[in-house]
């Protein structure tokens, strides 16, 4: 199934993005600075703030994100099949057979040849002594000679086959399927955390934590209601001023005695 940029990472790469979280927190410059966080919050901060970007951090890698799931997809659909290699993989297992065989003949011949010229060259000295076995003699030393120029031959030719042997199996190991898909998952890996997760995570800790609203002790806040406005008394003249209180007109009623002249 082909995958569109910008999708993410798939439900079983979570697991190994976590574990290159965990691995950024614990070193370098990000491991210092969380081991110097006296509450003890800033490793969980940066961690939940990092996974919480999982989507947008995995797009830093997604050329290395598509080529590993193109390998790992392409391996399962082989081993799925279980015959897009049936035919070639018994010839391949016919001349794996005949390549096992020439390093055990590149020991073998050149032990056997070894020990023929010792014994013929031995035998050959022995009997060459003896008149009636001169002859003799000469073919023991000529075979022993032989034997020696053959196990010379056999042991460069067994070399140069443990070569080509180790050669085409380390050439084989390296472009096995499994090999080059382990190949992409470490690339993949390895861009993640260089070009997504590390640059996230610094750029965590120079902003900051979010800085918590400050109270201002020296101002209060006012209730919603005034005082009432009382005027002081004017003591500028160190005495109370009374008030103006006009007092009522209590003149005499114009009463007017009984007229009574003198009496005569």
């Amino acid at each position: 199934m082909a995958r569109l940029p910008g999708e993410g990472l798939r439900a079983r790469d979570t697991a190994d993005f976590e574990r290159l979280v965990d691995r950024a927190l614990s070193t370098g410059e990000i491991a210092r600075a969380v081991r110097a966080d006296r509450t003890g919050e800033l490793g969980g901060r940066l961690r939940t703030g990092a996974l919480a970007e999982a989507a947008l951090l995995a797009e830093a890698a997604e050329p290395e994100y598509r080529t590993y799931l193109g390998l790992r997809e392409g391996a399962a659909g082989g081993a799925a099949d279980g015959t897009g290699g049936a035919g070639s993989g018994d010839g391949a297992r016919e001349a794996g057979k005949w390549r096992g065989l020439l390093p055990l003949l590149g020991v073998l011949v050149p032990s056997l040849a070894a020990v023929a010229a010792v014994v013929f060259l031995l035998l050959g000295h022995l009997l060459r002594p003896v008149a009636s076995q001169r002859a003799l003699g000469d073919a023991l030393i000529t075979a022993g000679q032989v034997s020696v120029v053959l196990t010379a031959a056999s042991l460069a030719c067994g070399i140069a086959g443990l070569l080509g042997t180790a050669a085409r199996h380390r050439a084989a190991g390296a472009d096995a399927p499994g090999e080059r898909l382990r190949r992409a998952h470490e690339a993949w890996q390895l861009a993640l955390l260089e070009r997504g997760i590390v640059p996230h995570l610094e750029r965590q800790l120079r902003s900051g934590p979010p800085s918590a609203p400050t109270r201002d002790v020296g101002s209060r806040t006012r209730p919603g209601y005034s005082s009432p406005d009382f005027a002081a008394p004017d003591y500028a003249s160190g005495r109370y001023a009374s008030g103006d209180f006009a007092s009522p007109d209590y003149a005499g009623p114009d009463f007017s005695g009984p007229d009574s002249g003198p009496r005569h």
